[in-house]
């Protein structure tokens, strides 16, 4: 699936890493993290998209995903 081509509003998850998906809002598109600590959900934002292509998305929510292994909560400025 080619990400520039998805139009349908909503959570796609395109990008192969665990909660990686590319939010789509009034045309607007923006890569999101969902993740899990403890009981609580979060949702972190790493970039809209095209600007931040997928590679990028993909190594930003693989350094949050470190983070969150060993039991931190991850930031955005972690993250770049």
């Amino acid at each position: 699936m080619e990400v520039g081509r998805l139009r349908e509003e909503g959570d796609h998850n395109v990008g192969g890493i665990p909660g990686l998906y590319l939010q789509i809002i009034s045309g607007s598109r923006a890569w999101i993290l969902r993740f899990k600590i403890g009981t609580r959900r979060r949702r972190m934002g790493l970039g809209g998209f095209p600007a931040v292509p997928l590679s990028q998305a993909r190594e930003r929510a693989r350094e949050a995903h470190k983070l969150i292994d060993s039991g931190e909560a991850p930031s955005r400025r972690a993250t770049r």
